[in-house]
């Protein structure tokens, strides 16, 4: 071979040197080679980019700079596999910046070889997941929520048949009674009348419930007595609850507030029905309203089984009921639901307090101006 053909082949293979260091540094992955003790050799302009560190401070140093404490075994592992000669593919992991921030990565490690076919390093590329693993992430909450939602779904479907069918049969029992025994026509109608009232509340929930799940809940503000409404909302339930001694204690003058009166009563219907309702041993109901300088304040305590403190901030949620009770009280699961939303509405706050064992303190404030 000639010079001229000596010096063209050393020409070719500069080039492709050239093109190849070109391709490396223009990559948009992280392109990184080490040897066999897993010391980095080369660092690109990508690898700069995604872990921080310069090519500077990072040549001559141990590849378990980027490693989190959690992961320095996966280095032992690779370079085994790089050993036995085999390639790493799209291999997820997790690695450090120099912020000491982590990111996402997908890793390809390739072994290096020299001229006689040994293996003397490897040559990995990284590139950075995060956004696709944060999709992943938000893709697998929303199927979960949508199961949890579809379980809902199904249960509230049965529960409401269940709800539902109850009244309805003991209504149908009340009439055909009246047909047998015309004498107990006036107790029997009381009887249907309250079951009736039962099934109008449900459906009033079902109605308010499907307003508030569509945004247009609305409220239909005047100035309106806060004594008025209170004591309404109570002879209410006392008539349904005769067995229940519902005290009512105010420390105000009354005041006028400007709320929806029918949507306030509904708020302390609600409150004081879950009261009787979760008070199964016990008889007595306290209503407290106070002034407390710019905000009016209910409280509505029972003396029943409380509420365990892990769910205390579940109760809220559509459809929840306290576990271990759910089949030995009647509803929905909306009414507090409903109650939060509500008060939302008329810009205050409700929340509750409750010891299990003991009762609970379900309290609301509305402001005064």
């Amino acid at each position: 071979m000639g010079i001229e053909s000596t010096s063209g082949v050393f020409n070719d293979i500069e080039w492709k040197q050239a093109m190849l260091a070109s391709i490396v540094e223009s990559s948009e992955d992280a392109i990184i080679s080490k040897t066999l003790e897993s010391i980095i050799t080369s660092w690109n302009q990508s690898a700069e980019r995604l872990f921080g560190y310069t090519e500077e401070e990072v040549l001559g140093k141990h590849i378990s700079i980027l490693l989190p404490a959690d992961r320095l075994n996966e280095e032992e592992v690779i370079i085994k596999s790089i050993i036995a000669g085999d390639r790493i593919d799209h291999f997820q992991t997790v690695r450090r910046k120099k912020d000491g921030s982590l990111v996402d990565i997908s890793l390809t490690v390739s072994p290096v070889r020299n001229n006689a076919g040994e293996i003397i390093g490897a040559s990995k590329i990284a590139r950075d997941i995060s956004i696709q693993v944060a999709m992943e992430a938000r893709l697998t909450q929303a199927n979960i929520e949508l199961q949890k939602s579809n379980l809902y779904k199904d249960e509230f479907i049965g529960l409401l048949g269940h709800e539902l069918r109850t009244p309805l049969t003991s209504v149908k029992a009340c009439i055909q009674l009246m047909r047998e025994w015309p004498e107990r026509i006036g107790e029997l109608t009381n009887k249907a009348d309250k079951q009736v009232n039962r099934m109008t509340n449900l459906l009033v929930e079902l109605v308010d419930f499907a307003k508030s799940q569509a945004g247009r809940l609305e409220i239909n503000t005047v100035p309106t007595s806060a004594t008025e409404f209170i004591n309404n909302a109570i002879e209410t339930v006392q008539q349904s609850h005769p067995e229940h001694a519902i005290r009512y204690e105010s420390e105000h003058q009354d005041l006028l507030l400007n709320v929806d009166a029918l949507r306030m009563e509904q708020v302390v219907i609600n409150l004081l029905t879950n009261a009787i309702k979760y008070s199964p041993g016990a008889t007595e109901v306290i209503v407290r309203s106070a002034r407390e300088g710019e905000v009016f304040h209910v409280s509505v305590q029972d003396f029943g089984m409380g509420i365990p403190q892990a769910e205390v901030e579940n109760i809220w949620n559509r459809f929840y009921r306290v576990k271990g009770h759910r089949a030995n009280f009647k509803g929905l699961g909306l009414g507090l639901h409903l109650c939060r939303q509500l008060i939302s509405l008329h810009k205050g706050r409700i929340w509750v307090e409750s010891t299990e064992g003991t009762g609970s303190v379900f309290h609301f404030t509305l402001p005064i101006n």
